[in-house]
């Protein structure tokens, strides 16, 4: 006696026609996370945008972090700002935008957002960077020659 299966498979490789449906689909379900990286100089300002349409006008909260520590944290009763924050941030209640002004290098990490007590899978890499030096330029052309020596170099931190 055979006994037939329920499953019915397709002959040959036409199962492979349908791999590109299959992982279409397995992608359109998966969440899409952003990552950004920013680079900034350090004495400078740089404004952080969270993820676009992430913020509305129903939006009752917003909580800004580097890592897992408090940046600022804005609720319908109160708008607070944290450690190194308080005298150099600001939030746009109504963009989600925060400025930080007067960079230092301790501001550089891993900036995320919550959202209405929801964490906003878009991540901010920051990193404060010294400002590059001005160079001093100097050339030497050589009567009687087509060629010329240019040199730039920058002044050592030392002097």
């Amino acid at each position: 006696m055979i006994s037939s299966s329920p499953v019915k498979t397709l002959p040959g490789p036409g199962w492979i026609l349908l791999l590109p449906f299959l992982l279409l689909r397995l992608l359109s379900a998966a969440p899409v996370s952003s990552e950004e990286t920013i680079y900034a100089k350090e004495g400078g300002k740089v404004t952080l945008k969270p993820k676009p349409g992430s913020v509305s006008d129903a939006t009752k909260s917003i909580i800004w972090k580097i890592g897992n520590d408090m940046v600022v944290d804005l609720d319908p009763d109160d708008l607070a700002y944290y450690g190194r924050f308080k005298a150099r941030s600001n939030l746009n209640n109504r963009t989600g935008e925060l400025t930080i002004t007067d960079l230092t290098f301790d501001l550089t990490g891993v900036y995320n957002i919550e959202i209405d007590n929801t964490p906003i899978d878009h991540k901010i890499n920051l990193f404060v960077l010294a400002p590059v030096p001005v160079p001093s330029i100097a050339s030497s052309c050589p009567e009687g020659t087509n060629t010329c020596d240019l040199i730039c170099a920058r002044e050592s931190e030392g002097g």
